[in-house]
C-alpha cells in the first residue's frame, strides 16, 4: 500500500512539472493539432461516461475474481458499483456546486471566448446565467462570431460549449485521482501486483494533463485538483473505511489476501 502511495505522489509531482515547466497549456487546440484527439479522448475518459464506464468494469472484474455464490457476487459487486458511484457523483457535486461557486475563479477558455467576442459583457453575469444558458448563449455566439474562432479545432469548440463551468479546482483531475486512488487501494486488497494496480494514477495524471492541453483549466486548476482527490483517497483508505466496506461486501476473499 505504502508503494502505491509512493506512486501516487510521484504521478502528481510529474503531473505539476509538466503543467507548470513546459508550453502544455491549451497546445491542442489549434486547428490542425495532431494531439487534439488523444487528449481529447483522455478528457473524455476521465468525464462521467468514462468513470462510469471504468467503475462497471470494476464491478464485472469483481465478480469474476471474488469468491462465493454467483448470486451474492453478483449483489455485492453491484452494491460497490453503487456506492463508488455514489462517492465520485457526491464529491463531484460537492466541487461543483460548493468550491467553485465560491471560489469563482473563470476558465481559461471562457476568457479566451471573451477576449474573441464571443462571450460579452462580464464573466461574473454569464456564470451567473443556468448552465443550460450559458451553453445555449456560447453555441449562438459561436455561430455568429465563427470567424474570430476559425483557427480553433471544431471539437475543442464543442467541448468548451459543454465545459461552462467555472475552473478552480478541476473536476477531472479531482475525480480521476480519487478513482484511481481507491482502484489501486482495492486492486492491492485483492491480490493484483502494484505494478498493476498502479496504472489508474497515470491514467490519472494524463486526464489531468489532457484538461491544461485542452485549454479548459490552468496549471494550479489540475494540480490542486489532483491532490484533493488523491487526499480524499488516502483518507478513505487509511481510515479503514475501505477496507472495511470492501470486507463486508466480499468477507471470503478479504479474508484470504
Amino acid at each position: 500500500m505504502r508503494l502505491l502511495l509512493v506512486v501516487g505522489a510521484l504521478v502528481w509531482g510529474a503531473l505539476a512539472l509538466t503543467v507548470f515547466a513546459t508550453p502544455l497549456a491549451a497546445s491542442a487546440i489549434t486547428r490542425g493539432s495532431e494531439s487534439v484527439w488523444l487528449w481529447y479522448a483522455l478528457t473524455e475518459s476521465g468525464g462521467y461516461l468514462g468513470s462510469t464506464v471504468i467503475v462497471l468494469v470494476t464491478g464485472a472484474w469483481l465478480v469474476w475474481r471474488t469468491a462465493g455464490p454467483f448470486g451474492r457476487r453478483i449483489a455485492a459487486s453491484a452494491t460497490l458499483i453503487l456506492l463508488l458511484g455514489g462517492i465520485l457523483v457526491g464529491v463531484a457535486t460537492l466541487n461543483e456546486r460548493v468550491v467553485k461557486r465560491n471560489l469563482d475563479v473563470p476558465r481559461p477558455s471562457h476568457l479566451l471566448l471573451k477576449r474573441r467576442g464571443v462571450i460579452d459583457g462580464r464573466l461574473a453575469d454569464f456564470y451567473h446565467r443556468s448552465r443550460a444558458d450559458r451553453r445555449r448563449l456560447i453555441a449562438h455566439r459561436l455561430v455568429v462570431r465563427r470567424a474570430t474562432v476559425a483557427d480553433i479545432e471544431p471539437i475543442v469548440l464543442r467541448h468548451w460549449n459543454a465545459e461552462v463551468g467555472r475552473s478552480f479546482p478541476s473536476g477531472h483531475a479531482l475525480n480521476a485521482f480519487l478513482l484511481a486512488g481507491l482502484l489501486a487501494a482495492l486492486g492491492s486488497i485483492f491480490g493484483v501486483r502494484p505494478s498493476i494496480a498502479a496504472i489508474g494514477f497515470v491514467w490519472a495524471g494524463l486526464v489531468g494533463a489532457s484538461r491544461v492541453a485542452l485549454g479548459v483549466h490552468g496549471p494550479l486548476d489540475v494540480t490542486i485538483g489532483a491532490f484533493a482527490g488523491g487526499a480524499i483517497a488516502a483518507l478513505l483508505v487509511a481510515s479503514g473505511a475501505w477496507r472495511w466496506l470492501l470486507l463486508r461486501l466480499f468477507p471470503r476473499t478479504v479474508d484470504a489476501n
